[in-house]
């Protein structure tokens, strides 16, 4: 069975893939002379275009002190150059995975990639700041484009399971390593070349993969189905909303019944679009794809993967810089063996899947995750890099790597081709939930045990909350493991 499914996708691979006479050339200059060079070459393509997307969301950050500088923000607007690109990416993801399965795929990952290209061009060059959020929010968007289809065309490359499972290690190597690259590129650019150079970085990186992708990318079949307009809109205000209010209820002046408020709107408006996707013949969502356990398992694997490590990343980056003093430059040097860890162990773990089945690395991948953010929860005021960061950052890798390749094997595994872009996007929208939830519950426990702290013990209160935020990032690991025990059959799993 496996093997017709090979020989179907590899038809439908050489066929979506025109003969036109440029292609031809290209073909005779690099010579592909089989459709799996040319897949392969794809995967590189697709890598490329998401290490942009995950270094842009890290590389800006290490630039915040600069463009405060250069363009004169506030502290309180500041934080909207970050969270102007967070709204529109995790808020419109579900859609875009939709658009995919509706237009195609490459037709959509071009216009998404185009739009982050000039998005990121019109924000290095900004003249004042309201200029900088809206390109960031534009960002956003084109990311939103871009990210559910790279999964869903390598879904749709590689039909075979073992080679699935090796282009699925390689792509949550390059997933997980992007945020220590940015850390590390955007301490060099700024520093040479000034704050414009980590949004210009984008584009000859982006114009590359968009004249490489109509050689390699298939198109994709367009589904003649109606785009459920209502659901679409109502599910994005939505999760805007949630993104919303989760990226700034730490550093707003409101009281706590407007966020609340916007919350329980938030929380009516999905209950409404479930209510819309249960009547309609052409939902946004087909709801009965919740009922496989390894997809519905893969989406919280997925959420508690995203606050693990939006808190662990949050927490070492402060402490690195306000504790250990360390500069822009070193902190991303620090993140280096996070990186490589990851990078190592999704490169490995397909071998594990084939041998042992999934469920095994669904379970043993939380538990490393747990046990590394056990570790740093140690840090101290006199820590240091060996000591008390290195081991517990191999650990924690070490898990990441396991569950991004585990659980993205799991969740487009036996889903439609029509439903490949949608659940794409909900794997990326829950990662993207889960991190401001992350992001949110770290910064509100932290500060909560400073504030008690700081009376007493003014020296050490900093860090003591900081090891308050690692210690519940550790309870949300506790919930992945008992997710991948429980929720995960082993026959569904095996392959």
């Amino acid at each position: 069975m496996l093997r017709n499914d090979h020989s179907h996708g590899m038809q439908a691979f050489e066929h979506s893939v025109v003969e036109s006479s440029p292609q031809k050339r290209l073909n005779r200059l690099v010579f592909f002379p089989q459709a799996a060079s040319r897949r392969w070459a794809a995967l590189a393509l697709l890598c490329l275009a998401q290490f942009m997307l995950i270094l842009d969301s890290s590389i800006v950050n290490v630039a915040l002190p600069a463009m405060q500088r250069g363009l004169g923000f506030s502290s309180e607007n500041l934080q909207w150059v970050v969270t102007a690109y967070a709204l529109a990416f995790g808020g419109f993801l579900l859609l875009g995975g939709r658009l995919a399965d509706l237009f195609g795929q490459r037709r959509l990952f071009l216009a998404g990639l185009m739009l982050f290209i000039l998005a990121s061009f019109a924000g290095g060059l900004a003249p004042f700041q309201l200029w900088l959020i809206a390109a960031r929010a534009a960002q956003g968007l084109g990311a939103a484009l871009v990210a559910p289809t790279v999964l869903s065309l390598i879904m749709t490359l590689f039909t075979e399971e073992s080679e699935r499972n090796s282009a699925l290690g390689i792509f949550g190597a390059i997933d997980a390593s992007g945020f220590s690259a940015g850390v590390l590129f955007g301490g060099l650019l700024t520093n040479a070349w000034g704050w414009r150079w980590v949004l210009f970085v984008n584009v000859p990186i982006g114009i590359a993969v968009m004249i490489f992708a109509p050689f390699f990318l298939p198109k994709g079949q367009r589904v003649r189905k109606r785009l459920d307009i209502i659901g679409a809109l109502i599910v994005t205000i939505a999760f805007t909303l949630l993104v919303f209010v989760l990226s700034t209820v730490n550093t707003s002046a409101w009281d706590w019944f407007i966020p609340t408020g916007l919350v329980m709107t938030a929380f009516l408006l999905l209950v409404v679009f479930l209510l819309i996707e249960c009547r309609i013949p052409d939902p946004l969502i087909h709801l009965g794809i919740f009922r496989r356990r390894s997809f519905t398992g893969a989406i919280l694997l997925a959420a508690t993967l995203g606050a693990s490590s939006g808190t662990v990343l949050f927490v070492l980056t402060l402490y690195m810089q306000e504790i250990l003093h360390y500069s822009p430059l070193q902190t991303g040097l620090a993140f280096l063996p996070l990186g490589l860890i990851v990078v190592i162990t999704a490169t490995r773990i397909p071998k594990v899947i084939a041998r042992f089945g999934r469920k095994t690395s669904l379970v043993g991948g939380p538990i490393l995750l747990m046990a590394g953010m056990l570790l740093l929860s140690r840090i101290s005021v006199t820590g240091t890099f060996l000591k008390d960061i290195l081991p517990g950052e191999l650990l924690f890798g070490m898990g990441v790597g396991t569950m991004i390749v585990a659980a993205t094997s799991a969740v487009t595994s036996g889903v439609r081709k029509d439903e490949q872009g949608t659940a794409s996007g909900l794997f990326n929208t829950a990662q993207q939930i889960g991190l401001a939830i992350g992001l949110a519950l770290a910064v509100a426990i932290e500060t909560a045990q400073t504030t008690v702290l700081v009376a007493s013990r003014p020296a050490i209160s900093l860090v003591d909350g900081f090891d308050a935020a690692l210690l519940a990032a550790a309870v949300l690991a506790v919930l992945a493991i008992m997710i991948g025990a429980f929720v995960f059959r082993r026959a569904d799993t095996n392959q």
